[in-house]
Formats: structure tokens, C-alpha cells, sequence
């Protein structure tokens, strides 16, 4: 049976979109499906969350119209991406819900059925409970859930004039990244009026309406929730194969491959809310499906981004992590001290900044943590070398214009404190008892 396109990815997003353009600089040629959105999707929620902390509201602005107004904004950045500027690019855009059909085999989408060689599942991640956020009650909202994701939207909320509540059923904010950093954004939230809840129950009443938070003895009523463990992979109408497993994202193997040999997924399709790692993901999706399938995801150096206000980012292994593994040893180099970091934010209190590092007995980096104002851009040299494996002993010191950079003031004091950890004993002493000789002697 002859095919008519290389790969067929199931979309309904960016990722599957930027799928569709990675396979295309391959020189394949890709059909991408693009199913209508009844609902929110969650890169949609990302962007609106991003607009409300990123640009500062008018002093005269309601919240719903600034819900609205990042609404649009969302859906204008989607329309960069359009069907028209895809097609422009020689990718076949077949508008409408898909769905597989073992004869022929292939993808159907209303009365056509695209046949390809592999088949890419990208679809969107997707919660009524999400949905139609320019109507929500000015009142008492909870968002629930302890991820990145409902941390940003939270503070986005409670920063519109809405009464917040942010609970999830974990002890604790941010439970795959560093405690150091979930108890400084925790504690950041709470100065601005967000009340959070941990190791609580959810009593949800009618679907998109309010609840119960309750942890304790306390009981928290809300006229709204905005559930992001609710946001669930569009797959229940894709008619997959009987083999390909969801649970409930798609299972696959290393390589992002099904249990289906042709049919591999990737990004929000396998049930997780890292954007940098569905982008990563779509990428080796794609390449393994147009070619021997032996690739598989770094995920060690994808940075797990916190887009709350300051920016947190997580590379690697996290401090508890690290525990697992003998001969790692945990630096921590707060950022308020630093005169670099106060220079850049003036006169007054500088926000609370935090840098922390894992390093190997060879002074390796493997994991890194960050949090502050900025925190992506100052940590990107030493996310560079922890991709690279260079030690940190190795990285100079780079001067700017005006002086020390805050980059190279945070290499050198995590150098010092690694010279000072891996200084023999007896080299101290030793210094020590001949300076003591010199005091002594000297007349």
C-alpha cells in the first residue's frame, strides 16, 4: 500500500505544530491535523498566565477585561502559526478532528484518510475546568494543584484583584524541585495575598464551579476552581490502536515510541506541563520517526522553568536528588549579599535571590537551582556548562562594562566555597602553623 506523507502528526498546539516544521526541514513530507478547541487548551492558559505577570495592567482596568485582553493575546500569537503561514511552508494542514482506522490504515478526517509512513500523536492538553476564564466570579477562587504552572496562575489572579486560594494535595509547593525554592515562591505568593494550602482534599460541586478545600481543621469555600490536574490529553476520540496504552497520557518508550511501531507521541500528549520539554520532545518524536529510531531526550539538561514573578528554573538533579548519589555535594549562594544584586535593583531591599548548585566529586555540574528576578537569563552560562560537562572550577569570571557581572559574581563565590570544601586538611593547617611562625619570629 503506498502512503502519502512521511509523517501525519495529530495536533492541536504548538508543539505539534513545531513538529510539523521540524519534519519539514527534514525534507519529509508532513500532514498535520488540527482539530477544533471546544476548550482551553493548557499552552493557552501558559500564555495568558505569562501576559497578566509580564505586562503591567492600566490603573484603570477590570480584571475580566484583562482576562479577555490576554485571551486575545493568546489566541493572536496561535494565528502566527496559522493554517496559512504552515501551508506556506509546504505542510499539508487538514483542518478538523482525526482519528485512526485500521483499513486502509491510516488517519481519518471527514471524508479524507491520510496515509503516512509514521504517525506522530501531539495533541493538546485540555479542562472544562479551565475554561472560559474572562467569567470568572469576582470573588473566591481556588487554583488547585502544586506544579509550575498553578503556581504562575495563582499569583496572576491574585495580582488582578481576585481573592485566591492555591491548594494541592502534595505537603508541599513545587514537590519535584528544590524545597528551597517552593518555601521562597510560597512565601512570595503569601506576601501578596494568596492564600496556600497543602495537604488538602478538594470537594468540587458542579463541573467549573466552586468547592471545598479543606487540610485539617481548616475549611477554605470558593465560588470557583481552576483545576490544572485536571487538564487531561485529548486522545479519548483518536480511535488509537488497541496497543497503544494511556494512563492516563500515552505510554511510551524511551525513543517516544507506542506499543504501535508506527506511531510514536510526544509533549502534552504523554500527560505532563513542561513546555521546554514537549518542544525537546516533538524534535526527537520527529527524527526517530523519519529515521533509525535510536534517539532519545536529554531531559537531565531541559530547564524546568517556574514563570511566577521572580522566575525559579531547575536543570538537572535537585538537592534531594543529588542524596541518592555518593560523592555530590550541594552548594547554596543566597543572591541578597551580592553587591551586583543589589546595584541592579537599587536602593531599598533587594528581592530574595537563590542560587544552588549539585556538583560531582570532579566539581561537574549536575544539577542546578535558581531563583530571582531574571533567573533564566543569569543561570544560562552555567546551564551551558552543565550541558557541556565543564567543571565550575573551569568557568572565568567575565567581566561586563560596568564592572562584575551578577553571573560571574555568583561563579566566583560558588568557586570559593568549592575551593574551601576540597582544600586538604592538612594544607590549612600546615598554613596556618607557618603564618603563626612568621608572626612570632618576626621583630
Amino acid at each position: 500500500m503506498t502512503v502519502d506523507y512521511n509523517i501525519v502528526i495529530l495536533g492541536g498546539g504548538e508543539v505539534a505544530r513545531h513538529a510539523a516544521r521540524y519534519a519539514k526541514r527534514w525534507g519529509a513530507r508532513v500532514a498535520l491535523v488540527e482539530p477544533p478547541q471546544a476548550t482551553i487548551t493548557l499552552e493557552a492558559l501558559q500564555q495568558i498566565t505569562a501576559y497578566l505577570l509580564t505586562c503591567p495592567p492600566p490603573p484603570t482596568a477590570a480584571p475580566l477585561e484583562r482576562l479577555r485582553e490576554a485571551a486575545a493575546f493568546a489566541a493572536w500569537q496561535a494565528e502566527q502559526t496559522s493554517a496559512a503561514t504552515l501551508a506556506a511552508q509546504g505542510i499539508d494542514v487538514v483542518a478538523g478532528p482525526g482519528s485512526f482506522v485500521d483499513s486502509p490504515r491510516g488517519v481519518r478526517v471527514g471524508d479524507r484518510i491520510l496515509r503516512g509512513r509514521r504517525y506522530l500523536v501531539a495533541v493538546a492538553s485540555t479542562s472544562s475546568m479551565a475554561n472560559d476564564l474572562h467569567q470568572l466570579p469576582q470573588s473566591q477562587i481556588a487554583v488547585w494543584g502544586a506544579g509550575a504552572q498553578a503556581l504562575s496562575l495563582a499569583q496572576a489572579l491574585q495580582r488582578l484583584g481576585f481573592t485566591v486560594t492555591l491548594g494541592c494535595s502534595a505537603p508541599r509547593l513545587l514537590p519535584t524541585e528544590d524545597p528551597a525554592i517552593g518555601q521562597l515562591l510560597q512565601a512570595q505568593l503569601e506576601a501578596e495575598g494568596v492564600r496556600t494550602v497543602t495537604s488538602a482534599t478538594l470537594i468540587p460541586q458542579d463541573p467549573g464551579a466552586g468547592g471545598q478545600i479543606r487540610a485539617e481543621a481548616l475549611t477554605v469555600a470558593v465560588d470557583r476552581v481552576i483545576s490544572l490536574e485536571s487538564f487531561r490529553p485529548v486522545t479519548a476520540a483518536l480511535n488509537l490502536p488497541a496497543q497503544v496504552k494511556t494512563r492516563p497520557g500515552v505510554q511510551v518508550n524511551p525513543r517516544l515510541q507506542t506499543a504501535h511501531p508506527y506511531i510514536y507521541a510526544c509533549g502534552y500528549a504523554l500527560g505532563h506541563q513542561n513546555e521546554a520539554a514537549a518542544i525537546a520532545e516533538a524534535e526527537v518524536a520527529v527524527g526517530n520517526a523519519l529515521s533509525f529510531p535510536y534517539r532519545r531526550v536529554n531531559y537531565k539538561a531541559i530547564p524546568r522553568i517556574i514563570s511566577t514573578n521572580p522566575i525559579a528554573v531547575g536543570v538537572g538533579l535537585t538537592p534531594q536528588q543529588a542524596q541518592r548519589h555518593p560523592g555530590t555535594t550541594v552548594l547554596t549562594q543566597p543572591l541578597s549579599p551580592l553587591p551586583q544584586w543589589q546595584a541592579r535593583h537599587g536602593s531599598g531591599q533587594p528581592p530574595a535571590g537563590l542560587c544552588r548548585v549539585v556538583l560531582s566529586r570532579r566539581g561537574k555540574l549536575l544539577g542546578l537551582s535558581a531563583v530571582g528576578p531574571g533567573a533564566d537569563e543569569w543561570t544560562a552560562p552555567l546551564q551551558w556548562a552543565m550541558r557541556r560537562g565543564i567543571p565550575l572550577s573551569a568557568l572565568p569570571p567575565k567581566l561586563s562594562l560596568g564592572g562584575q557581572s551578577l553571573h560571574s559574581a555568583v561563579v566566583t563565590q560558588l568557586a570559593e566555597q568549592w575551593r574551601d570544601l576540597k582544600q586538604p586538611a592538612w594544607q590549612r593547617d600546615a598554613a596556618e602553623l607557618i603564618l603563626n611562625w612568621q608572626r612570632d619570629w618576626t621583630r
